[in-house]
């Protein structure tokens, strides 16, 4: 039996993000001391500003306890486990995006598979929520109909049986089977919780604890997609986005003495820090065929070309039988790349062979 063959030019891309002052700017506060004269006055900070002082010697965490300073950033502080989602829903209400926040809402819409890796202590569940109401309040129609038929996508790209979900998603969107299924791959790191410290067996007496925190979550996120990437033969392309200059610094050591060395993955590092965004590339070091897309994180969706539209998307005509209307599309999709391949490809054999005659 022959082997079904995936498009050469597929590429998948996924993304870690940390939120605060990165997704978004959210009000949630620190309680720290500083030492001024001869004493420690207790002092409130905010996470950007946390960014910059907490390696400062004249300043430290309340009492020098954990649990008193970071208490408003878990679910057992004086506001309950409501304290993320009403600060969430401020920072969304009064328009305090981060510099990533228009690129992790085209994820979501592109049903990317995504790691939320943030210094905060809640349970990755109340992460999940928070994304689930996204999804519901936040998302447009258009993009959440993107969102399904993205995840359709991909279970046929991983052979996967797609026929027993609905066509057209019905009920409350984010508790939606499918919807469920795509959240279930994605992973909710809240480093500073109990149980991201049992998980990756966390010295919190360390000041390092969290950088080392976010550097193990992220070798098990790029672990995890590398193996997605082999299973269909498909280019990686991994995205980082923090607004912390050390764990950035971290990190792209991470991704360029280690893991570009040991999985067949493109890095994209985007430093968020002072409300900018900078971007850095770290290639894996095994030659990567490039594609036609524009360079950076490349999409798998072919937006411009035959099949960007809504109504190609989910109604596709022509002589192909419309009984199975998804498999139509990814078979249209197929041979467009097949017949593209060959018009890029094709020039440049031929102009190879006639060099190699000359030589002769």
């Amino acid at each position: 039996m022959a082997k079904t063959k995936t498009p050469a030019s597929l590429a998948m891309r996924y993304y870690c993000f940390d939120i605060d002052d990165n997704l978004l700017f959210m009000p949630t506060i620190i309680h720290m001391e500083r030492y001024i004269g001869d004493e420690w006055v207790p002092i409130d900070v905010s996470t950007s500003e946390f960014g910059d002082v907490r390696a400062e010697e004249d300043y430290r965490l309340l009492n020098n306890n954990a649990d008193e300073a970071y208490c408003e950033f878990g679910d057992d502080g004086p506001r309950g486990p409501n304290a993320f989602m009403d600060d969430m829903k401020f920072a969304i209400d009064n328009k305090l995006f981060g510099p990533s926040w228009k690129t992790f809402i085209k994820c979501l819409s592109e049903g990317n598979i995504f790691a939320l890796i943030t210094a905060r202590g809640n349970k990755s569940s109340t992460l999940r929520h928070a994304v689930e109401w996204i999804i519901d309040n936040f998302l447009d129609d258009e993009e959440r109909h993107f969102l399904y038929w993205h995840c359709l996508k991909f279970k046929y790209l991983f052979r996967e049986d797609y026929s027993e979900y609905e066509r057209i998603p019905t009920g409350k969107f984010s508790e939606n089977r499918l919807i469920q299924e795509y959240l279930n791959l994605c992973d909710f790191y809240p480093i500073t919780s109990k149980e991201c410290i049992d998980k990756f067996k966390l010295n919190v007496n360390t000041r390092r604890y969290v950088e080392i925190g976010k550097e193990r979550a992220i070798r098990k996120f790029a672990e995890k997609i590398d193996i997605y990437g082999k299973k269909i033969n498909a280019k990686v392309i991994l995205g980082f986005s923090d607004d912390d200059v050390k764990n950035i610094r971290h990190i792209e050591r991470l991704f360029r003495d280690e893991l570009s060395l040991k999985y067949y993955i493109n890095y994209f590092i985007f430093n968020t820090a002072n409300r900018s965004m900078r971007v850095t590339r770290v290639s894996a070091k095994k030659p990567i065929k490039e594609t036609t897309q524009s360079t950076g994180l490349e999409s798998s969706v072919m937006r411009f070309s035959q099949f960007g539209n809504m109504t190609g998307q989910y109604y596709p005509k022509g002589p192909i039988n419309r009984m199975d209307d998804y498999q139509n599309q990814f078979t249209r999709q197929s041979e467009y790349l097949a017949k593209t391949s060959k018009e890029i490809e094709g020039p440049r054999k031929k102009k190879r062979r006639r060099k190699k005659k000359k030589s002769i």
